[in-house]
């Protein structure tokens, strides 16, 4: 028996060591989030109240990044909300008259680990509408973000967004303020892709190797066991 203990002793560091081995490096964030290669997406909003305040929070990751004299940004624009009747689409296009206060509230030039930004800011006169947006000026690179959440100055929580239903067409929006392609896919998206809009041009990492991989070098360590019991009982 102190021979199989030994044996089997020698067997479990193997496994671990195999385990970790494998394990990919981008174990780092296990949920949902989206990564973008060029580009950038926006979200926008019409039901903001002129004179309110209101805090916006996020996680943001950058990788592989070239500056060129830019950055990768997380950014907010407020519009005049001219009328509610109307194609609210007029009120967002580009930087004209009706854009109010704006700020890119976060912002990284070199690699970064995940670090949660966070900024309140006041709506002005007759602003109700808002776009958020997220990519590169100028840069190269990869951003990543995740967990974007507003909230009104009473903590009520107005927007969020973890993308654990993937990408929602319906909400997002690709632009490149720069004419060239958005590109972006979402990580750790477990659920069934069923359009191009859910995984962006790429394809969905599924946030389980590392499960697997463990399982499977149990499943070695427990075969080679066993075998290595029969004989020593032998």
């Amino acid at each position: 028996m102190k021979k199989f203990s030994k044996v089997f002793l020698c067997l479990a560091t193997l496994a671990m060591i195999i385990s970790l081995a494998v394990i990919p490096a981008s174990a780092d964030n296990t949920s949902a989030y989206i990564q973008i290669q060029s580009g950038s997406v926006q979200v926008r909003f019409t039901n903001f109240t002129a004179g309110e305040t209101y805090t916006i929070s996020a996680k943001m990751k950058t990788s592989d990044m070239e500056a060129n004299g830019g950055f990768a940004y997380m950014s907010w624009y407020e519009f005049v909300s001219t009328d509610t009747d109307r194609d609210v689409n007029a009120d967002f296009e580009g930087y004209g008259a009706n854009l109010g206060q704006w700020m890119d509230w976060a912002t990284c030039s070199t690699d970064s680990d995940w670090t949660e930004y966070s900024h309140s800011f006041t709506f002005g006169a007759n602003c109700g509408h808002l776009r958020v947006q997220l990519g590169f000026y100028l840069a190269t690179g990869t951003v990543s973000v995740d967990d974007i959440v507003i909230k009104d100055a009473a903590g009520n929580v107005v927007f969020s967004e973890d993308w654990e239903d993937g990408y929602d067409s319906d909400i997002w929006d690709n632009v490149d303020d720069n004419g060239g392609t958005t590109e972006y896919v979402i990580q750790n998206y477990t659920a069934p892709v069923t359009s191009e809009d859910e995984s962006g041009t790429g394809t969905p990492e599924t946030g389980d190797e590392a499960a697997v991989y463990a399982v499977i070098a149990l499943a070695v360590l427990a075969a080679a066991g066993i075998v290595t019991y029969k004989k020593v009982r032998q």
